[in-house]
């Protein structure tokens, strides 16, 4: 119709029969096309900007302008350009039709990346709930988008072949999936990893893990269908396929967080042969310490009362203080009393077995900062004050001979 009409208004002055007067009317109607479909295309993208704009921008929710910063709209609008090229096709006679088939292939290409902005819309909404954190799902809709694409796939095939083949096609799809599931085998064993860490709350967007495997210890940034992000603490970002976190074994301290507590486990290595019993000129003097005071006058009470009922002067038939034991009361006395250790959890000073390096006595306990800055600090200033009370005990910290130790003893 649209070409009867241009050649009636072009007839006086070319033939329309003729093969300069038909390559002119091609030229003309192509160009008219055009320049009808791009004038339509600007027409509804203005719409979108301006009136949708500020139908979304008036709604009290904010989940609509999610949809609108995600461009499902400006997507859309691009449907009329289609349907006015669809209406011209139908001018240009057989080659109409493979025209036809190119702009349903745009229509399948344009519905799809909007079901895409339409899912990541989704996804952001979702994380708008306080659960997202712990039940993201946007390896979900990753899946989802696979399915979209395969589906708009197969509908762009048969619109290209007859109904024969296009019977045949979707009857060979069953032999398709043994290949699909290769091609897709990583987004498959992520798909039902993502569920289990989703529904054991394995995993979640924030979580600090340690995964040494991956040289990954950081803060999770992101779970997707494929992998997972971590950003480590020296800022760079490793990537691990998501069904390892179901395959191998990763710590998370998200526990850790959560309780407001973090574990200080050091020990200190102390020399052998500094370990005596205290005399009572050592035991008067530590009496002066404020967190001693009360062990030892009570110690001492037992001490006495005990070797009273002895009679025999030989020491080791008698009960005394030693100076490593004293020096554990003292430590877990002051870690009583620290401001930054917590003290809703367990706070301990043990020794551990002796090597031939020396003795070791670990302090175990929890800081009430768990920052890691603040938790280094703390941890450093307590094992910094028991270096410097060691000598008060009559103690010393084991240390392997160095060449100026060798050359003290060659002097």
């Amino acid at each position: 119709m649209l070409k009867n009409a241009l050649s009636n208004l072009l007839s006086p002055m070319i033939d329309p029969e003729g093969e300069l007067g038909s390559f002119i009317i091609f030229v003309s109607l192509t160009v008219l096309a055009l320049i009808f479909a791009l004038i339509i295309d600007r027409i509804a993208t203005t719409v979108v900007q301006r009136v949708i704009r500020k139908i979304v921008l008036k709604t009290p929710t904010k989940k609509d302008e999610m949809i609108y910063d995600r461009k499902v709209f400006h997507w859309l609008a691009h449907f009329a350009t289609i349907i006015i090229l669809y209406v011209f096709s139908f001018s240009y006679g057989d080659m109409g039709r493979v025209i036809r088939h190119i702009l349903v292939y745009s229509g399948i290409a344009i519905t799809v990346v909007a079901v895409f902005k339409l899912l990541d819309a989704v996804n952001d909404i979702y994380n708008l709930e306080p659960y997202a954190k712990d039940m993201p799902i946007k390896g979900l809709l990753q899946v989802v988008k696979i399915g979209v694409f395969i589906f708009a796939l197969i509908i762009g095939l048969v619109n290209f072949s007859n109904s024969g083949s296009a019977l045949a096609l979707l009857s060979s799809v069953g032999g398709m999936s043994a290949i699909l599931l290769l091609v897709f085998r990583d987004s498959i064993l992520g798909f039902v990893a993502g569920i289990q860490l989703s529904t054991n709350r394995l995993l979640s967007i924030g979580d600090w893990i340690e995964m040494p495997q991956f040289r990954a210890n950081g803060a999770v940034i992101d779970v997707s269908l494929t992998k997972v992000s971590v950003e480590n603490w020296d800022n760079t970002i490793t990537h691990i396929p998501a069904y390892k976190f179901i395959e191998e074994a990763f710590t998370n301290w998200e526990g850790m967080s959560k309780s407001g507590a973090r574990r200080i486990s050091r020990q200190i290595i102390l020399d052998g042969g500094d370990v005596r019993f205290l005399d009572a000129e050592q035991m008067n003097a530590l009496k002066k310490v404020e967190l001693l005071r009360d062990y030892i006058e009570q110690k001492e009470q037992d001490i006495n009362a005990h070797n009273a009922k002895i009679a025999s002067t030989h020491p080791l038939n008698k009960r005394a203080l030693t100076n490593i034991g004293t020096l554990r009361v003292y430590i877990n006395e002051y870690l009583k009393t620290h401001p930054s250790i917590s003290q809703d959890f367990i706070i301990m000073v043990r020794q551990l077995e002796s090597t031939g390096q020396g003795i070791p006595l670990q302090v175990y306990c929890f800081s009430n900062d768990i920052r890691w800055k603040y938790y280094e600090e703390i941890q450093a200033n307590i094992f910094e004050h028991i270096y410097s009370v060691l000598p008060y005990f009559g103690l010393s910290l084991f240390q392997v001979p160095t060449g100026q130790d060798f050359k003290k003893i060659q002097k």
